[in-house]
């Protein structure tokens, strides 16, 4: 008994003498990082995240999108004014239809994007990474029909297809080859040999 009223006494003495309030403020207080900004040029509306944060170093090969003074910019390895840094919704204002949806992180391209045309088809889905086109990236036609099917690696196209016929030929070639040439270089080890 003696044990808990002297746990207790320290206890709620060390919160009577710190507050609560002192611990957040002084410990765990961080400044406001982001902020909204609902744009709305001519006939569209845009939402954006924005980070006060500055990036210290940018990369000269990649496209930094950023805002300043109410209006978006993009820029070659370079930025002025806040880096976008989040969710960016871009919406026709009267028809209210969807244009373009995607996630910025430092000012890079980064995640899932997608853009439709004005009847609410999707037009291009395509997947990013710190700045570079990364993974599948389609393009459709407002019939709904593939125009183009590419696959990116660190923004670099690896397999360009516009129908299932043209990919399987192109991986049937890449076979081939690859059995010629191992055919090739045990043929000329052979004749090595002796």
């Amino acid at each position: 008994m003696l044990r808990l009223s002297l746990f207790s006494t320290l206890f709620f003495s060390t919160f009577l003498l710190y507050p609560a309030q002192s611990f957040a403020a002084k410990k765990y207080y961080r400044p406001q990082k982001h902020r909204v900004i609902h744009l709305t040029p001519a006939d569209k509306t845009v939402d954006i995240v924005i980070t006060t944060d500055p990036r210290k170093h940018t990369d000269r090969s990649k496209f930094y999108y950023w805002y300043k003074d109410g209006t978006l910019g993009k820029t070659q390895g370079a930025y002025s004014g806040y880096l976008l840094d989040g969710e960016y919704t871009e919406a026709a204002y009267p028809e209210k239809s969807m244009i373009c949806k995607g996630h910025y992180s430092l000012g890079l391209k980064d995640g899932s994007w997608t853009e439709w045309y004005p009847d609410g088809r999707i037009r291009i889905s395509e997947n990013w990474k710190n700045g570079l086109l990364n993974g599948r990236r389609y393009v459709l036609g407002n019939t709904g029909d593939t125009i183009k099917n590419e696959y990116y690696h660190k923004g670099s196209m690896h397999i360009k297809t516009a129908d299932s016929s043209v990919h399987h030929k192109t991986l049937h070639e890449r076979w081939n080859n690859t059995l010629a040439y191992l055919h090739l270089k045990k043929k000329t080890a052979g004749t090595q040999k002796k």
